[in-house]
């Protein structure tokens, strides 16, 4: 990590790189925001998976709609608007891909994680 600043985004690339082991063993003192970034992570995964469920349980129910009314469906019933464009790309099955193609420090703002202190 650069500097003495502790963030979520420092914290997030040490554990995506699983050297969270290692960093810790040298300062134990930062537990407690690695705790929270990886608390955080989970969260993420848990609302990626809810959107991934979401657009496939639509496309069952709805087996001859087209995108369009998914999107029109989408905007008028999601209240975290935030997670509208994932909402899209999960129709196509292409919300990974997304995902994968966000910078960390928007990953970190689009899913509110925190580096608590």
């Amino acid at each position: 990590m650069k500097g003495s600043a502790v963030n979520a985004v420092s914290i997030f690339k040490v554990i995506k790189q699983n050297e969270q082991s290692e960093f810790l063993s040298y300062f134990p003192e930062m537990k407690k925001y690695f705790d929270s970034v990886e608390a955080g992570m989970k969260a993420a995964e848990h609302n990626i998976q809810e959107i991934e469920s979401f657009a496939l349980k639509w496309k069952e129910n709805n087996p001859t709609s087209s995108k369009k009314e998914y999107v029109s469906y989408v905007n008028n019933t999601i209240t975290e608007k935030h997670f509208i464009p994932l909402y899209y790309s999960a129709f196509d099955g292409k919300l990974r891909y997304f995902i994968s193609k966000l910078e960390v420090k928007k990953y970190i703002e689009l899913f509110g994680i925190t580096a608590e202190r």
